[in-house]
């Protein structure tokens, strides 16, 4: 849509996500949802920017609670593969900064005060 440029490269999968079937009026057409849920490959995922991201798992977190199975899966799938995405985009090393300026890094010093505080 040219109103909203940024979902332009997902607009048409996340429609073909939840499309309905031609020939029966209010049912879900499930071979082109799940044929569009399997088009996010890591190809396409890695491409995917914030903005996009956020509308595929809005729409992902949705389907996780359909009652199709194979929906539901197709979209935990897809939920997965975000996930590791971003651990993989965040590489191995644990010294990243957190959101709240802290780093991922685990500080293993005791800091306990094992001074004796009993009056004598």
């Amino acid at each position: 849509d040219e109103r909203l440029p940024r979902y332009a490269p997902i607009g048409g999968l996340v429609a073909e996500m939840n499309a309905f079937s031609e020939r029966e009026v209010g049912q879900p057409d499930y071979e082109r949802r799940v044929t569009a849920y399997q088009r996010v490959d890591d190809s396409l995922a890695v491409r995917l920017g914030p903005s996009q991201w956020t509308l595929l798992l809005f729409n992902c977190l949705h389907f996780v609670g359909d009652e199709d199975m194979s929906i539901r899966a197709c979209a935990v799938q897809v939920l997965r593969r975000f996930v590791r995405i971003c651990r993989s985009s965040l590489g191995d090393s644990q010294d990243h900064t957190d959101h709240t300026g802290h780093t991922g890094h685990t500080d293993h010093t005791d800091h306990t005060d094992h001074t004796d505080h009993t009056d004598h």
